[in-house]
């Protein structure tokens, strides 16, 4: 493992996203809450991790308020969705 902290900020990017989604999903913590939570953490981490490969820090920047931010969006956005929807995510016997 040549770069280890690259490694360990994209594994703290993914246990946050998923805590983001579990917690949406199972009721744990409102949206509003998580979704301050995952707009700092999620870019901040993926900043950190595009720092620790070697790019300059603009391009850090850059790149992990875009993707930090999409992944943010995109992981409570579905978990609410799922929340609020329970039936879509339940296949009934006759729906086979």
């Amino acid at each position: 493992m040549e770069n280890f902290g690259a490694t360990l900020f994209l594994i703290l990017f993914a246990i946050v996203t998923v805590y983001l989604y579990l917690a949406v999903r199972r009721g744990w913590m409102r949206i509003g809450p998580s979704i301050v939570i995952g707009c700092i953490a999620n870019p901040l981490l993926f900043m950190m991790y595009s720092l620790a490969r070697g790019n300059m820090f603009l391009q850090a920047l850059l790149v992990g308020l875009v993707i930090g931010l999409m992944f943010t969006a995109l992981t409570i956005s579905i978990a609410a969705y799922f929340r609020n929807n329970p039936a879509a995510t339940i296949r009934r016997e006759g729906d086979q």
